[in-house]
């Protein structure tokens, strides 16, 4: 429902009602980003940590599915642990582009 909705947020109202070029500049907040601006900066989190909480739903779902047809409980924990570990890996690397670290 989330996707969904943004996704109708953007493409629907923001590039046809609206007529905004919905682009990675528009999405980040540009030209100031999103560290400089106060309304911006509550981006940050949502923008980071989302990717997180879907795939870790996604390593939740594949466990209970490897459950259900009998895998041993510490394989399918061992492999949601390392799915989960990716996306942290992901989200980390989602807020370093953020914050513009090393540039």
């Amino acid at each position: 429902m989330f996707v969904t909705s943004h996704l109708i947020a953007v493409f629907i109202l923001g590039r046809m009602f609206l007529g905004i070029d919905t682009t990675f500049e528009w999405a980040s907040g540009a030209p100031s980003g999103l560290l400089h601006d106060a309304w911006n900066v509550r981006l940050i989190p949502h923008y980071s940590l989302a990717p997180l909480f879907v795939i870790g739903h996604l390593a939740m779902g594949l466990r209970a599915i490897l459950l259900g047809h009998g895998v041993r409980v510490r394989f399918t924990d061992r492999v949601a642990w390392v799915i989960c570990g990716i996306g942290l890996g992901v989200s980390f690397i989602i807020a370093i582009a953020q914050l513009n670290v090393g540039t």
